[in-house]
């Protein structure tokens, strides 16, 4: 795909396990934040794992110039309205997070999602990922749901 200040973007499939390992080792205060853990090996299997049937599931990874894997960006598709995407995940390796990667990423999202004839897309945080919801919100999302747990930000395609 398209390369954006000498990154590019790669679509993942399930064998693609060392490149989501490789963006998670890179990213612990991410999981710090969302998780109060770091990463575990179900995690990685939650990404490229089939244990969806009930969404049409795309997973993209970032990489350098040199294919190291910067990024991951993990989205969903409900067939039951083929129109309204989920982010499950987007994270970025700790050592390019300045750089507006994940502002890259949620464009790649909004494209493929547009590209399939998406309207509508959302994501879950833990509400005291305020570094997360302040990025949603800085790239156009809006709160529709809040919690004692969880914030739920929509922004329409």
């Amino acid at each position: 795909m398209s390369n954006f200040k000498g990154f590019h973007i790669q679509v993942l499939h399930p064998a693609d396990e060392n490149t989501v390992r490789s963006v998670f080792e890179k990213a612990p205060l991410y999981f710090q934040a969302t998780k109060q853990r770091l990463f575990t090996e179900a995690d990685v299997t939650q990404v490229l794992g089939t244990d969806k049937p009930n969404f049409n599931k795309y997973t993209f990874a970032l990489l350098d110039g040199e294919d190291n894997a910067k990024g991951l960006l993990d989205i969903l598709q409900d067939p039951n309205e083929s129109s309204r995407f989920k982010i499950e995940w987007l994270v970025i390796a700790e050592d390019v997070v300045e750089e507006g990667l994940d502002e890259l990423l949620e464009k790649v999202a909004h494209q493929w999602a547009k590209d399939d004839g998406g309207k509508q897309f959302d994501i879950t945080l833990p509400k005291g990922y305020e570094a997360g919801v302040s990025f949603w919100k800085k790239v156009g999302y809006e709160v529709t749901q809040e919690d004692s747990e969880n914030v739920t930000l929509v922004k329409a395609i």
